[in-house]
């Protein structure tokens, strides 16, 4: 196991954790709200 940590999502909805490398993409349609 390791750290929880904040992923930033790129402009495609995909993100990859720097500890284990799993990619993560979010469903189609999804809408990302940025601060």
């Amino acid at each position: 196991a390791h750290p929880r940590v904040f992923l930033e999502m790129s402009e495609h909805g995909e993100a990859k954790c720097p500890y284990c490398g799993t990619a993560y993409r979010l469903k189609p349609g999804t809408v990302l709200k940025r601060h």
